[in-house]
């Protein structure tokens, strides 16, 4: 384990003492001054979110406009992080509490019809609790997390995420591919849920997000082609004091061309994202023509 990995693996431990030891309201309060620090610091994160914002409002990203939608984002990010470190200062009934679902039934319909079904989201909100809150209601759920480094670190995630009944597979590095182990859960009948407007890989595939090109994993395409699961979009976002997973209506998977059936998903969080910008905690590139004086980066 290198210095900065051990680093990094001190401050998360720290983090999530004191999501369980601290006061909420002076974690609320650190954790807002925490984002206005960062957000004046600038850097690359926040040259990366503030055109990713601007591009989804229609902004030029070096208006006031966009810097202003860009520190409400990451504001909600560290948000997202201070409620992730104390999930597990709540009961299960507090947990039904602080997150509403909206439109469930697009996924209760697939389920009593037998149809296996995948939620796919965008890294939005505080999709850690919306994962419990799904994985409360639906009996458990199946997603895929980036492998982290230290490998003590990915471990702890894994561990937390357990005790709400998420599994947790390794994007890379499992005994067996993620998309295999997906595929035999989604047969057992168990909900999988994915993060699905990163590609990772940069192996993905090509789609249009926002009339701008970008590509997507394309896991769910694949996934939904291999076992007839219907891809159920969801967005998930802040809303006074609760988190809100807001289904939407099924994409459609009726092709049988993993292209088409990504464009489908992508035009379902162009809706997603541009509906609920602040929301949108996307501080790495996600399209290709990703000016470089704004954090991008040759693909």
């Amino acid at each position: 384990m290198t210095f900065q990995e051990r680093m990094v693996l001190t401050a998360f431990k720290f983090a999530w003492w004191g999501g369980r030891s601290l006061p909420r309201g002076f974690l609320a309060r650190l954790y807002s001054f925490m984002g206005h620090l960062v957000f004046m610091r600038g850097g690359i994160s926040v040259r990366r979110l503030t055109f990713n914002l601007a591009r989804v409002s229609g902004e030029s990203p070096d208006t006031q406009t966009a810097r202003l939608l860009a520190r409400k984002a990451m504001l909600s990010y560290f948000r997202y992080w201070n409620e992730m470190f104390q999930l597990h200062r709540y009961s299960a009934a507090e947990l039904r509490e602080l997150a509403e679902f909206r439109n469930r039934e697009y996924v209760d319909q697939a389920r009593t019809a037998g149809s296996p079904v995948v939620i796919v989201a965008t890294h939005s909100g505080n999709w850690d609790l919306a994962g419990v809150r799904a994985a409360q209601e639906f009996g458990g759920i199946t997603t895929v997390a980036e492998r982290l480094k230290p490998e003590e670190l990915f471990q702890l995630f894994t561990r937390s995420r357990q005790v709400h009944d998420i599994e947790i597979l390794p994007h890379i590095g499992g005994d067996r591919p993620a998309s295999e182990l997906l595929i035999e859960r989604l047969r057992q009948g168990r909900v999988v849920a994915l993060a699905a407007d990163r590609d990772m890989s940069r192996r993905g595939i090509p789609v249009q997000l926002c009339h701008f090109p970008s590509q997507v994993p394309a896991g769910p395409a694949k996934i939904a082609m291999a076992t007839k699961a219907m891809l159920i979009p969801a967005a998930v976002y802040f809303e006074d004091g609760r988190t809100v997973m807001e289904f939407y209506p099924a994409v459609d998977t009726s092709s049988a061309d993993e292209n088409v059936i990504s464009q489908n998903m992508a035009d379902a969080f162009s809706a997603i994202v541009s509906a609920h910008p602040e929301n949108w905690h996307m501080l790495q590139q996600v399209w290709l023509d990703h000016p470089t004086e704004w954090g991008g980066r040759s693909r």
